[in-house]
């Protein structure tokens, strides 16, 4: 016998952080520090702390061939820095402080910040919100993640802004624009805003990216000067996301009769965020679309979200305490691995005390860490990649199912629990997911089981004469529904409701209808007369229950195929658990 305990509900607990960008506000200037009487604190300070802005560069609308037939747009000035927003955000996304840079700056340089221990975001911008579209309007933002752990300091370093909204300018030649009349337009669109981009204006229009890849749409009306002719085009423009800039030229081709027609070319750029600003250096890199740029390293936990907390039990543990709760990571990072940082924090002070006993510190790099390195041996026991087996790794799998026992069984630290990692690459680029664990052992309840006699609910069986379906369902809450869904390839809802027989119907639940006038009858009553199904009270609130499908097999003799009976149980509490009798005519 075989008993399968896959649970299909999970106890939410605070949302995680978005990888890549909250930060810790100077709770000072607006309220007391967020923290509770005994609550476990560390400190942010202002230390190396600057914010910096990848400028927008001057709008170049002005072909090298084209002379003065274009206005130039001004060039961009640098914004207030200190007037940018701030938002802290803790691990549940409440802010715990909003102000400005400059109050920030000033605060974290007078006196550190006190902050309960977790996982914190800062979050930058240079105004409140992205006008759908604009002219001369960049939006500059950044996101940064970091972590407070107990008693330390922990120091932001430095917040780069770049672009947030989309930025687009048109070109036409100088000997285009002659071509065509004063009144010639292009109109540029992403969803349901617009610009009308004049043939000889020169100004940047900025979009808000209303999705993460956005499609803009290119519409030319106007007309040959000189014959009045109509000049219409329509492109789309494919592939846009913030950041990037859509630099797009009108251009003439040639028919084969010679006629003149009109076609456009578009340049992709995005900002480089290594470039140091001076006010001359191009900040634009080009975005090529047979040639895409290295993505930044990435991390998956498969079948997971990372910005979903999970709750660890004592169901994904053995007899002899290991974990048996697939923790499969998976990392690529093509620019090859440059560092891979962990930052620990927990609600659960005795935890971080245990690490600190194993010589396990609260934040270290695991490309640093060799075989000289004291916590070389428990880090590898726990299955983290380490040193030169990381280090320069273009992929890596591994499994932190090792560490699972510790947290919580050897000897076990109720509590959450965060695993913030901070992943480089040779390249310069980063990416951020944190894993979070909680552990509440004192919650726990016994869970719902279900059982099928010799045979498991994971497998296909032929159908044979002497076959039982002996379903043994045992719920310590108490049964509130029991739904039983017939799946099966031949037997159709029609064939189904021949024998009197919805498709789907809750065994705690059975009622006569317009459309089954004898369902109680047909399931309730003992055999042969029917199929002697426990129904209604006989199964509501009942923790223990013995249901059998034997009856049903017969019916199944003449319907060749896949049939499959989907049980799923919810108990008193809301918990659900559901399997599946899947059964083969031949």
């Amino acid at each position: 016998m075989k008993t399968f305990n896959r649970f299909f509900t999970l106890l939410a607990a605070a949302t995680l952080f978005a990888a890549g960008c909250k930060d810790d506000d100077p709770s000072y200037l607006t309220r007391e520090p967020a923290t509770g009487p005994g609550e476990e604190v560390g400190y942010l300070t202002g230390a190396g702390m600057n914010l910096s802005v990848v400028l927008d560069t001057a709008t170049e609308t002005q072909p090298d061939d084209t002379g003065d037939a274009q206005p130039a747009a001004a060039t961009r000035t640098a914004p207030d820095t200190d007037a940018f927003l701030v938002d802290i955000l803790d691990s549940d996304d409440k802010a715990v402080l909003s102000t400005t840079y400059g109050e920030l700056s000033r605060q974290l340089a007078a006196e550190p910040l006190a902050l309960a221990v977790g996982a914190y975001t800062i979050a930058v911008r240079s105004e409140q919100t992205i006008p759908a579209a604009d002219w001369e309007h960049p939006v500059y933002g950044k996101s940064k993640s970091f972590a407070i752990s107990k008693a330390q300091q922990t120091a932001l370093g430095e917040i780069r802004c770049t672009l947030q909204n989309i930025k687009v300018t048109l070109e036409v030649s100088a000997d285009l624009a002659d071509l065509l009349s004063d009144d010639t337009s292009a109109t540029i669109s992403l969803g349901d805003t617009q610009l009308v981009f004049p043939i000889r204006d020169g100004r940047a229009g900025y979009f808000l990216a209303a999705e993460e890849v956005n499609t803009l749409r290119f519409s030319l009306d106007g007309k040959f000067a000189d014959s009045g002719a109509p000049v219409p085009l329509t492109k789309t423009i494919a592939g846009v996301k913030a950041g990037q800039w859509r630099k797009i030229t009108l251009v003439i081709t040639h028919a084969d009769k010679g006629e003149i027609g009109l076609d456009i070319r578009v340049d992709s750029f995005i900002q480089d965020e290594t470039i140091v600003i001076n006010g001359t250096e191009d900040v634009w890199e080009p975005v090529y679309d047979e040639n895409p740029l290295i993505e930044a390293p990435r991390l998956a936990w498969e079948g997971h979200d990372f910005a979903d907390p999970f709750r660890l039990k004592a169901s994904m543990f053995d007899d002899e305490g290991r974990c048996t709760e697939p923790f499969d990571m998976e990392l690529t990072a093509e620019g090859g691995v440059a560092s891979f940082r962990v930052n620990i924090s927990s609600t659960n002070p005795e935890f971080i005390e245990a690490l600190g006993v194993a010589n396990v510190p609260e934040s270290f790099d695991l490309c640093t860490i060799d075989a000289a390195n004291p916590a070389y041996t428990i880090l590898t026991a726990l299955g983290f990649p380490l040193g030169a087996d990381l280090a320069g790794a273009t992929s890596r799998s591994f499994s932190l199912a090792g560490a699972m026992p510790m947290l919580y069984n050897r000897p076990g630290f109720d509590g959450t629990h965060r695993f913030a990692f901070v992943i480089a690459d040779a390249e310069g680029q980063s990416s951020e997911a944190t894993l979070t664990l909680v552990v509440d052992r004192g919650s726990e309840t016994e869970e719902i089981a279900i059982e099928w006699a010799g045979y498991s609910f994971d497998q296909v069986y032929d159908v044979t004469s002497d076959m039982q379906i002996d379903i043994a369902i045992r719920v310590p809450a108490g049964i509130r529904s029991l739904l039983v869904t017939i799946d099966s390839e031949t037997l159709t809802p029609t064939d189904l409701e021949s024998v009197g027989l919805p498709a789907t119907f809750d065994l705690a639940d059975i009622r006569n209808s317009d459309a089954y006038p004898t369902l109680v009858e047909s399931l309730g009553t003992p055999q042969p007369d029917g199929l002697g199904f426990p129904i209604n009270e006989q199964v509501r609130d009942q923790t223990e229950l013995q249901f059998c499908i034997t009856p049903f097999v017969p019916l199944l003799s003449g319907f060749q195929g896949l049939h499959k009976f989907h049980l799923e149980v919810t108990d008193n509490d809301g918990a659900s658990k559901k399997v599946t009798v899947s059964l083969n005519v031949q």
